[in-house]
């Protein structure tokens, strides 16, 4: 399946702000980090279609899904 992924703050390092996937059906967001080759520890948000999810959630063909890093500060 074909997705659109949004990289948000340093997420984008080496990558770029939007980046179009190839993932196999049938993959979560899990998947899809790990695809970017990004560490799940340091996502901390997903979002398919602008809706909150977790990484257990199965996008679809044609998806939008958003990841946003931890960020810290005060």
């Amino acid at each position: 399946m074909k997705l659109e992924v949004h990289l948000f703050s340093y997420l984008r390092d080496g990558r770029g702000k939007t980046v179009a996937l190839d993932i196999e059906d049938g993959a979560n967001i899990t998947d899809v980090i790990k695809a970017l080759g990004i560490g799940d520890d340091i996502v901390a948000n997903a979002l398919i279609n602008e809706c909150d999810c977790d990484f257990s959630a199965t996008p679809k063909d044609g998806d939008s899904v958003s990841l946003f890093p931890l960020l810290a500060g005060g």
